[in-house]
């Protein structure tokens, strides 16, 4: 429903929360995506430092 040129003022604010609602969501996700990924390369990094000094004792 357009008028004049101007979007209807209730489709505006609901697109608008709605986007707000998306980018919430989607920075939530990226957030949660970040913290296990540092979790994984701590847990990488452990596992590679308990190799490397059971390794050096082999020798």
């Amino acid at each position: 429903m357009e008028r004049d040129g101007h979007p209807n003022s209730n489709t505006f604010a609901h697109s608008t929360s709605s986007l707000v609602q998306t980018y919430y969501q989607s920075s939530l996700a990226v957030e949660t995506n970040r913290i296990k990924m540092n979790q994984n390369r701590h847990n990488l990094i452990q596992r590679g430092y308990y190799e490397q000094k059971h390794l050096s004792k082999k020798k």
